[in-house]
This record gives structure tokens, C-alpha cells and sequence, in this order.
């Protein structure tokens, strides 16, 4: 959504054309190609990270590392950051991680 979309009234959001989803084809062309540009730097193990984990950007640029659990495969977005994007009075988010 643009930055200006608070200036927008509802009469102009219905001329916003949304982009469709990928399908599960794309989502393996997309996951194939990142592994292979994983060893350019930081941004391609982010990128890849935020779509297995389907999470803001925000939640993860902002991620502490004491709120990963490795061992018991867990990372636990708190709410109420800014980041995180979950109002104060939401439980604590439990994103599952894998190997």
C-alpha cells in the first residue's frame, strides 16, 4: 500500500489494482533462486527467512536474539514494539523454526 494511502478516500482505493499471490510453482521458483544467491550477502538469508516465516519485515529487522529459541526451535515476536506491528494487549507470537 502506497504512503499516501491515508490520504485516499474509500471512492479511490477502489481503483487500486491489487497483484495476485504466487502459486505454489512460483514459490518454488522463488525459494530456488535464493538458495542460490544465499552466499551474496545478508539480504538474500533475510528475504528467504521472512517468506518461511511469513512475518513482517519490521519483526524481523528488529528481531532479538534472546527472543530465538534455537533449541526449542521457537522465536517468540513480542507485542506492543512498534516493529512487531501487534497491539500491547495481543499474546506474544510463537513462529515455529526449523533446521
Amino acid at each position: 500500500m502506497p504512503s499516501r494511502a491515508k490520504e485516499l478516500t474509500p471512492t479511490q482505493f477502489r481503483g487500486l489494482k491489487h497483484f495476485d499471490g504466487i502459486d505454489l510453482h512460483g514459490a518454488k521458483c522463488i525459494a530456488t533462486a535464493m538458495v542460490k544467491i544465499r552466499r551474496d550477502g545478508m539480504g538474500p538469508n533475510v528475504l528467504a527467512f521472512q517468506a518461511m516465516t511469513a512475518t513482517r519485515s519490521g519483526a524481523i529487522r528488529f528481531a532479538k536474539w534472546d527472543k530465538i529459541d534455537l533449541a526449542a526451535k521457537v522465536w517468540t515476536i513480542q507485542p506492543g514494539r512498534k516493529a512487531s506491528m501487534f497491539p500491547a494487549s495481543d499474546s506474544a507470537k510463537r513462529i515455529p523454526l526449523t533446521d
